[in-house]
């Protein structure tokens, strides 16, 4: 049985304490292209890499490797490669506009709590560090008093501001979209776009993450799974949402439930105590959607006296630093933000009038210690 609940108004992979090397856990061959890359864009190789031979033994790797790392700078248009000539660097046009000004790239921010995180902010410094380098001024706007639902008039006086701009949306309303899909500009979404909006973005397969971590608690023996989601209302959050109902179609003995909450610690607490009002049909497994409720899921967990795992297991669908000084330390999912990154910047970069597909990206599932078979079921 699935069961949605709307609140009223008001094997896995290995344990890894520290994402931000997650660099160390890439293939070989894409450790090298991220250094490559990296040198290219710092202006310290120009002109052409150094011949196969001295590459291999700078990495300490054979061709094949090295080979595979060049043809990825490739793809991305940062080599052009001849046989028996070294790889040569493609030296990326400045983006001049008419009047001789740089481009500009303007980050529109609209979450509501306008909270930027340790893993958002490594992602914006990636972006300004690279379109810096190709010539592009960038500009972060932060603005949560855009009406959600009738912003058209903020929009034009915003997009007024900054013409000729390319805009990157962050934390964007179905309307914010809409609006944008329309207009003569070019847009690019930080996170998902609605199913019926012509916008490019870049973001995690949260629809496929989110069934994933279902699976995960399910895999542990799991029948009793709530799911703490922030009641938002972007496509991502709504994605989030699919992929966990997804997990429990076919599941008859399996109660899964989705607990909305606005993501103010007291809401969290109320939501919270309504779930675990029923002592004889207690939740086993909670999965969070931001890493800062997890916080808030501790606390309340160790004031009440419940044991993780042994009492609940937990996913966080987020990674943030601080959950790392959590003991015991969450389950969570990542990616580099700098993947995140490069793949906004290649959608603008290269040429606008060409159809693209969503840039979705499948992160590292890190189990760590929130994890373990409900009591009754034996490990």
């Amino acid at each position: 049985m699935v069961n949605t609940t709307v609140p009223m108004k008001s094997k896995p992979s290995p344990r890894s304490p520290n994402p931000k090397a997650n660099f160390q856990r890439l293939p070989l061959a894409g450790q090298i292209a991220n250094n490559l890359r990296e040198a290219i864009l710092a202006g310290r190789m120009t002109m052409s890499l150094p011949p196969e031979r001295e590459l291999c033994e700078m990495f300490h790797a054979s061709r094949p490797v090295i080979r595979q790392a060049l043809h990825t700078l490739k793809s991305e248009g940062h080599l052009r490669i001849r046989r028996a000539h070294r790889a040569e660097i493609v030296k990326q046009p400045l983006h001049k506009r008419k009047d001789g000004k740089n481009q500009q790239v303007v980050f529109l921010y609209t979450e509501q709590q306008l909270y930027l995180g340790q893993w958002t902010l490594m992602a914006i410094d990636e972006l300004q560090r690279t379109l810096h380098s190709q010539g592009y001024d960038f500009d972060l706007v932060m603005n949560n008093n855009i009406n959600r639902l009738h912003p058209q008039k903020q929009l034009e006086k915003l997009t007024q501001r900054f013409q000729n701009a390319h805009w990157i949306l962050g934390g964007s309303s179905l309307a914010m979209q809409e609006w944008f899909a329309t207009q003569p500009l070019r847009v690019i979404s930080m996170g998902n776009a609605y199913s019926n909006i012509r916008i490019p973005f870049v973001n995690d397969d949260l629809r496929a993450v989110a069934r994933h971590a279902a699976d995960v608690f399910l895999s542990y023996g799991h029948q009793r799974i709530a799911f703490l989601a922030r009641r938002v209302g972007t496509a991502g959050e709504l994605n989030m949402e699919g992929g966990f109902l997804e997990a429990f179609k076919a599941k008859q003995k399996v109660t899964a439930q989705i607990i909305r909450h606005s993501g103010e610690v007291e809401e969290v607490t109320k939501r919270l105590e309504a779930l675990f009002l029923s002592k004889a049909n207690l939740v086993t497994a909670l999965l969070l959607s931001h890493a800062e409720d997890t916080l808030v899921v501790y606390h309340w967990l160790l004031k009440k006296g419940y044991r993780v795992p042994q009492d609940i297991s937990l996913i966080s669908l987020q990674w943030e630093g601080y959950l790392e000084r959590l003991r015991p330390m969450p389950a969570w999912y990542y990616t580099d933000p700098k993947l995140h990154a490069r793949k906004l910047c290649r959608l603008i970069l290269n040429p606008w009038n060409e159809k693209r597909a969503p840039r979705l990206i499948f992160p590292a599932f890190i189990k760590n210690e929130t994890l373990a078979a409900p009591k009754n079921i034996s490990s």
